[in-house]
């Protein structure tokens, strides 16, 4: 039955019924501790406040009954006026209590009692104000008798009533007290009861659930040590919906699947053996045939290796040749680039001394220039001189005045004599760097000439150069051909060659994979007898 429910939703109905179970518990709990909390608050807010207002109706009587004994006894005015406020205190306090009485009565019988009470209160205070109005008027004997024949009377039947409100208060008390413990003890044991069968229960569905789980968990697992011990017989058993039974339900799959497995590789182990076999033999008759393919292929490699080696000393004799020509083509093609480049140096060089020629006679235009500007300098100081010679002149006409225009003066005039030396200086330097310059400029033409000379002889020899380079190329350029067609002569015995020996390489590893596969086809038959021993094990 438990079979049919899958394990996770029997855990959570077994967990349900255990929280059902603690609720139950917690509300029977509850209800009892209710009940006892309703004892508890009858006997605080009533039957406690009830009994407290009883004692207070018995004490305030009790000062009553004294006050009214001592207004008999009481030799003064003072004193009685003083026994009388004290009764009357006593009587309100005693009118209070009956209130706070009768507000914690709840039954009839409670009620009747304190109206019987009450009524006897009431005849003894009569009686205790005719006693009073009896003292008041000084009839003390009066009064002493009717505290003995009526007042006395009547006080001990309302202590008794009193007494009788206290006792029946106390006697509440009690019984609430044993209700509340008649109730702890009754919830105590209805827990306990509670509590015993909900453990036997969950002990019950526990054992249940237990089993339902392990039983089938122990089927697979004696399944899977039979199938480890490799004995595929017999059915496995299922029933059930749960996660076990999908386990058990997988493990016969699996047995069923490895059943299959093995007959399959038997018979694939068979079938392996007899083709190993057929593999064997025709390996064996392919290396007879590939040994003497072999020995034919190296007298054929050995023939084409003599031709090939003939060959490449004619294509090396021709290469040499090629390469002469390659080598006398890129010399003259040096040599050319040569005359090229020192033809273009010359084209500058000539270029800068057409420049500095150039330069040279701009030089000597600016030295002229400079000389004609001393010339004007050399006249200024001339006339600047004569000026200072008439200031001095003039200033020694003058005297003693004078004197400061005359110093002035032969300053000036000192001034004007040494700008006249500096540019008599000043002249012949340019003279001479005009002298050097026209030299330069002499030299600069002759240097150019020679340029352009050497020019024209440098394009001749570029031209006989440039022919040179051209009949090389030609040479080089039937070399090459015929270098050419001996390399092909030579590629293609080669290649002859190399094919040859590539086939021989191949017959040999064609051998020797033959030796490989016979070697892996006796290991094959030894591999089938294996797979057929390894199945043997196993009972299928």
């Amino acid at each position: 039955m438990l079979r049919a429910v899958p394990i996770g939703t029997r855990l959570a109905i077994v967990l349900s019924l255990i929280i059902v179970l603690m609720a139950i518990l917690g509300a029977t709990s509850l209800i009892r501790l209710q009940a006892i909390d309703h004892d508890l608050v009858v006997i605080d807010e009533h039957r406690i406040p009830s009994l407290h207002a009883a004692n207070e109706l018995n004490s305030q009587f009790l000062t009553m009954r004294v006050n009214t004994a001592n207004l008999l006894s009481a030799e003064t005015a003072a004193d009685r006026q003083r026994f009388n406020e004290a009764y009357n205190r006593a009587q309100e306090q005693l009118l209070s209590a009956e209130s706070h009485y009768l507000e914690g009565i709840q039954s009839p019988e409670a009620l009747a009692g304190f109206e019987a009470t009450r009524t006897e209160l009431q005849r003894y205070q009569q009686l205790s104000e005719q006693l009073r109005a009896l003292v008041a008027e000084g009839n003390i004997a009066a009064a002493t008798l009717l505290s003995r024949t009526q007042v006395a009377p009547e006080a001990q039947k309302v202590s008794e009533n009193i007494a009788q409100l206290v006792t029946y208060q106390e006697d509440q008390i009690h019984l609430a007290a044993e209700h509340a413990h008649a109730t702890y003890r009754s919830t105590r044991l209805g827990i306990i009861e509670i509590m015993a069968l909900a453990t036997g229960l969950a002990i019950i569905i526990a054992w249940l659930l237990t089993r339902s789980i392990t039983t089938p968990i122990r089927s697979a697992v004696q399944v899977a040590r039979n199938i480890a011990d490799r004995n595929l017989t017999g059915d496995i058993q299922v029933s059930g919906r749960d996660e076990a039974t999908e386990l058990l339900n997988a493990l016969s799959d699996m047995q069923t699947g490895l059943r299959a497995t093995l007959s399959e590789i038997g018979e694939s182990s068979d079938q392996l053996a007899a083709a190993a076999e057929q593999l064997a033999q025709v390996t064996n008759d392919t290396n007879a045939g590939l040994q003497r393919q072999t020995e034919e292929l190296e007298l054929a490699a050995s023939a084409v290796t003599e031709m090939s080696t003939a060959i490449d000393e004619v294509a090396g004799n021709v290469s040499n040749n090629s390469q002469a020509s390659k080598e006398a083509e890129s010399q003259s093609q040096f040599g050319l680039e040569q005359v090229r480049s020192t033809l273009n140096a010359i084209e500058k060089l000539s270029a800068s001394i057409e420049q500095n020629a150039s330069n040279s006679e701009q030089l000597a235009n600016r030295v002229n220039d400079v000389a004609s500007m001393l010339e004007v300098i050399q006249g200024i100081a001339e006339q600047t001189n004569l000026l200072a010679l008439n200031a001095a002149i003039e200033a020694a006409r003058a005297g003693d005045q004078g004197r400061g225009f005359a110093v002035v003066a032969d300053e000036v005039r000192a001034l004007a004599q040494r700008t006249a030396h500096s540019t008599t200086e000043i002249e012949a330097i340019i003279t001479a760097v005009n002298d050097g310059s026209q030299t330069v400029k002499s030299s600069l033409s002759v240097s150019q000439e020679n340029a352009k000379k050497t020019l024209d002889v440098g394009a001749a020899a570029g031209d006989a150069l440039e022919r040179i380079a051209q009949l090389v190329g030609t040479i080089s350029e039937r070399a090459l051909a015929s270098a050419s067609a001996v390399e092909q002569q030579a590629t293609v015995a080669r290649e002859v060659d190399r094919n040859l020996t590539n086939i021989k390489d191949l017959s040999a590893q064609a051998a020797v994979s033959a030796e490989e596969t016979q070697a892996s086809s006796t290991a094959l038959a030894q591999l089938a007898t294996g797979l057929n021993d390894m199945v043997a094990r196993f009972k299928v």
